[in-house]
């Protein structure tokens, strides 16, 4: 059975094969944190791309601008996010700026300013955009990034020495628990998890 996180996100390991693994963070309290990461990380294009739009209607209060630079900065950040992780911006988009408790209230504020200058079509938009990352729907953007996301699979399941690394989830549960780990002064054995499969 796979891992869940409180918010519904499916980390593909075996719970029982993964656990020997992963005992030295569970015991050291280290793993409720991981996953709480891994929810504000995976959220990462929905906040840019929230803020990002917001900022541009603001700023320019045209529909089309708006509607441009909220895919593309949700693309962006989709490919940074596959091959980098920071601290930093977890903590400024998914955690501050992006959520909803913060990009909710700067959406209707905007949609007033925007209002009072009769950009009525901007307001759609941009409600749209910020909804829909908020809701995660505007994740069918990631159907344009499929070759490219099958491509990294491909390259770095060799580097994580682990033969189920398959989507970034994975990748992900692997860098915080190794850093995590590394935190705490030991060393997590994923080939471990390697054996225990070959068994089941």
């Amino acid at each position: 059975m796979a891992i869940y996180t409180k918010g519904g996100l499916k980390i593909r390991f075996d719970e029982n094969a993964i656990k020997p693994v992963i005992m030295p963070l569970i015991e050291s309290d280290q793993f409720e944190d991981i996953l709480l990461d891994m929810e504000l990380w995976i959220n990462l294009p929905n906040a840019v791309s929230s803020v990002s739009a917001i900022l541009t209607a603001y700023l320019t209060k045209h529909w089309f601008a708006t509607l441009l630079v909220g895919v593309i900065s949700y693309i962006v950040s989709a490919i940074f996010q596959e091959l980098y992780y920071s601290d930093f911006l977890k903590r400024i988009f998914p955690l501050f700026l992006g959520s909803w408790m913060i990009a909710i209230p700067l959406t209707i504020f905007c949609g007033i300013y925007l209002g009072i200058h009769g950009n009525y079509l901007t307001i759609v938009v941009l409600t749209l955009i910020v909804l829909g990352n908020w809701s995660n729907h505007s994740d069918f953007l990631l159907i344009i990034l499929s070759p490219f996301r099958i491509w990294l699979m491909k390259s770095l399941k060799k580097r994580f020495g682990i033969r189920y690394a398959f989507t970034i989830t994975e990748r992900l549960f692997i860098l915080l628990c190794n850093k995590r780990a590394k935190k705490i002064g030991v060393e997590l054995n994923w080939n471990a998890y390697d054996e225990a499969m070959k068994i089941m």
